[in-house]
């Protein structure tokens, strides 16, 4: 797989007027935020990346049900029998060459917010929570660390992944130039206007770098 850069940037200008009688901090407060909104922009690259569903390397997207085996088949609501389901799915991925299994166990469950209350609850308890028996073994108790984020939200409410650990194996690689992962704030007088010209960028890109250590299900 390969990652092409972008850079992302975005420039702001205060007028000496404005500077004078800053008494909303603007002066401060602008370049704090625009650095803020840079780092929030890493992060939307790197959910994009699940969402999108591009095509890798290969010329198939990401999560396909036949030809990577990491979609499921018809949505299904988050529970102890459709995670089983996708954690049997990544253990069963077999390696390129040899055609072996590689027993990849997923680490992080990826869900929307909307969702992330029925994900909590599914892996927290010891016990089967679809279950009136309180004696029903949950056989996914502590197998997964629950991750939600709202900019699932935007694409689906109902959707959820599973992904390896990445210090094992390659799942989605957020890659910068000359790994500076912080954004770069530049002053100027301003040009356009009369006073201070800001402007801040990041070179960053987000790409998938392995199909097998992921699962998605659409979720009902």
């Amino acid at each position: 797989e390969q990652i092409q850069l972008l850079t992302y940037g975005k420039r702001f200008g205060m007028s000496r007027q404005a500077i004078i009688n800053d008494d909303l901090s603007a002066f401060t407060d602008t370049p704090r935020k625009m650095g803020q909104a840079a780092r929030r922009k890493v992060g939307d690259l790197a959910y994009a990346v699940l969402t999108a569903n591009g095509n890798m390397a290969d010329g198939v997207a990401l999560f396909h049900a036949a030809t990577h085996k990491n979609l499921a088949g018809s949505g299904a609501a988050i529970s102890i029998v459709t995670l089983s389901a996708g954690r049997t799915a990544m253990a069963r991925q077999r390696d390129a060459k040899s055609n072996g299994p590689l027993n990849i166990q997923p680490k992080f469950l990826i869900v929307p917010v909307t969702v992330s209350g029925v994900a909590d609850s599914v892996v927290a308890s010891p016990t089967d929570v679809s279950q009136a028996n309180p004696a029903k073994k949950n056989t996914e108790f502590n197998r997964w660390t629950v991750v939600a984020d709202a900019r699932l939200d935007e694409d689906s409410t109902t959707a959820w992944y599973a992904a390896s650990d990445p210090s094992v194996f390659d799942t989605v690689e957020v890659a910068f130039l000359d790994g500076n992962d912080a954004p770069t704030l530049e002053t100027m007088p301003g040009w356009a206007i009369d006073g201070i010209e800001w402007k801040v960028r990041i070179d960053a890109a987000a790409k998938a770098l392995e199909w097998r250590t992921m699962y998605k299900n659409p979720g009902a």
